[in-house]
């Protein structure tokens, strides 16, 4: 056949026994159905009655040829339609000590169920990291950006504290509020 569409609605008319019933798989009329599989080859594939469609001896080589390709067609457009459903691959994150201990350690267990196809590699440190020259794809730090190249987005506020005896304070001339 010259176009897939005369190849599926092949296909489909012979799972389904007519036109009327590949045209319902398919989301088309009975009459497109039979156009594109009956113009295309020149070769008499289908005999039709009023009630069904039975294959000729032309048609059931074409029938069986058809559906391994066909099949294969259907696997990979879904393989790729899941892909975009869920995420997939590898990722790599640095993060702070204190905060990946307390912050991000306890949601692995729950993000790993929620996206079961991404590998997550956490570095914990507490060093300045050049993000590109580690490979990394996410980083989790505190501070102004350093370098603008980096898409940044504020994960949590930031407040700082002072502690220290108080006698201490009143010596390195802190006076509390």
């Amino acid at each position: 056949m010259k176009s897939i569409r005369g190849v599926v609605g092949f296909v489909r008319a012979v799972e389904a026994g007519s036109f009327a019933g590949a045209a319902k798989k398919l989301g088309v009329t009975p009459v497109a159905v039979s156009k594109n599989v009956e113009r295309q080859l020149g070769v008499r594939l289908l005999q039709r009655s009023t009630r069904k469609l039975s294959l000729t001896q032309e048609g059931r080589t074409y029938y069986e040829r058809c559906c391994g390709p066909l099949r294969e067609l259907e696997n990979a457009q879904s393989v790729i339609t899941e892909r975009g459903k869920s995420p997939t691959g590898a990722l790599k994150v640095t993060c702070l000590s204190p905060f990946g201990r307390v912050y991000v350690l306890p949601l692995i267990p729950g993000f790993s169920r929620r996206y079961p196809g991404i590998e997550l590699e956490l570095h914990l440190d507490d060093t300045v990291t050049d993000m590109i020259a580690g490979g990394f794809d996410v980083g989790i730090r505190a501070g102004e950006a350093r370098d603008g190249t980096m898409v940044m987005r504020e994960v949590a506020p930031l407040h700082f504290v002072v502690c220290g005896a108080p006698s201490y304070l009143a010596s390195a001339a802190f006076r509390s509020r």
